[in-house]
């Protein structure tokens, strides 16, 4: 379900609000928000390939392939588009 601009700020205030109640000061936001920014668009970048990863996974874990073991592969996305 696509959002509505102010569905999204509305989130985003909530959010704010939230992490001022746990004694976050506005300052620190940055700290907080960065590392979820660089993860949504390392996940936007993955996405036109994400199925032929999870190919390669699947024939791994049937034998047909080889995978390294550092390589990892996850049903979860950040999904927000």
């Amino acid at each position: 379900m696509p959002y509505s601009h102010s569905d999204a700020v509305s989130f985003i205030w909530s959010v704010c609000n939230i992490i001022r109640d746990q004694g976050w000061h506005q300052s620190d936001y940055g700290d907080l928000i960065l590392p979820f920014t660089v993860l949504r668009r390392l996940d936007a970048a993955a996405a036109p390939k994400r199925g032929v990863a999870r190919d390669k996974r699947s024939k791994a874990e049937k034998g047909t392939t080889y995978l390294h073991p550092a390589c990892q592969a996850t049903q979860l996305s950040v999904g927000l588009s």
